[in-house]
């Protein structure tokens, strides 16, 4: 079985033994630095898990790869994510957004994504509740 398939295998949390096991194959995915997997774990986040540690976890594991690599996935996650996980996304996005050196990633990647009309619509709609970051969304928009 794929790390990809044992991920999904187990992302019902169903008892704390699949919770358990769940942490255990982010740690793996990780370990490998296969940005395959980038997608894969950002895609399990979800606003209305009850263990937010974990999600906490998967924002940890997927930090952890290059951030070139880590900015260009959650570009191409964002789209799927803005309905079922849109408090991480934003949380993800401030925590970009926080870094010059991750908003200049971000704004390149975004310049190369297929996705950049949902991005910029859901930058816009960050913006609505992040006035604060007007300057760094701004600059990702001119890129």
């Amino acid at each position: 079985m794929s790390l990809t398939e044992a991920l999904n295998d187990c992302a019902t949390f169903n008892s704390d033994a699949e919770v358990a096991r769940f942490s255990k194959i982010l740690r793996d995915m990780a370990q490998t630095r296969d940005t395959q997997y980038l997608p894969v774990m950002l895609s399990h986040l979800d606003d209305d898990c009850e263990y937010g540690d974990v999600m906490k976890e998967i924002i940890g594991m997927a930090e952890s790869f290059d951030p070139a690599n880590y900015v260009e996935a959650v570009i191409e996650v964002t789209d799927s994510l803005k309905e079922k996980a849109s408090d991480w996304l934003e949380s993800i996005h401030y925590r970009i957004f926080n870094s010059p050196e991750y908003t200049k990633l971000y704004r390149a990647a975004l310049a190369q994504s297929a996705n950049k009309a949902a991005i910029k619509s859901y930058l816009q709609d960050f913006l609505a509740n992040n006035p604060e970051k007007q300057s760094e969304v701004d600059s990702v928009l001119a890129g």
